[in-house]
């Protein structure tokens, strides 16, 4: 038996771990805003791309954003950010996402570094936070839930 990290998740797989309609996933992968480490192989609508453990991470949390009421450019900017500034830090374990409401995004490191994703000015006024690192735990059982169903 895989172990998820060296699992593939097929496009409904990850859209039912990710809790999220298949369509907006078909949609997030179109627009750039997903992308599978893998290009898609074989053929299918839904079926041809494969999704890994950490993509399944990124789609259950833009899916938690977009249920907080965050537009999905702003979502867009900060997904680029973590792309273009954190790629070292790899699943961002133990961080956490706090959405202000008024729009702006922060990632939180640890209890020293908080960095604006969006840079809006502005005050803090903390709305929502989401633990990356309690998304990962619940994707995990979620995926080798759906891993055993396939099996």
């Amino acid at each position: 038996m895989t172990t998820i990290l060296a699992h593939e998740f097929s496009m409904p797989q990850a859209a039912v771990i990710g809790r999220v309609d298949v369509r907006n996933l078909s949609y997030w992968l179109r627009s750039g805003l997903v992308k599978p480490a893998k290009p898609a192989t074989g053929r299918g609508r839904w079926h041809a791309h494969k999704f890994t453990y950490r993509e399944l991470v990124a789609i259950r949390t833009i899916g938690e954003l977009r249920a907080e009421g965050l537009s999905l450019q702003k979502i867009r900017r900060a997904v680029e950010a973590l792309r273009r500034d954190w790629p070292q830090k790899g699943d961002l374990s133990g961080a956490k996402l706090v959405f202000d409401g008024a729009g702006e995004v922060y990632l939180v490191l640890d209890e020293k570094r908080v960095v604006g994703l969006l840079r809006k000015p502005g005050q803090i006024a903390l709305r929502s936070v989401f633990d990356v690192d309690l998304i990962a735990r619940e994707v995990r059982t979620a995926a080798e839930l759906e891993m055993r169903r396939a099996a």
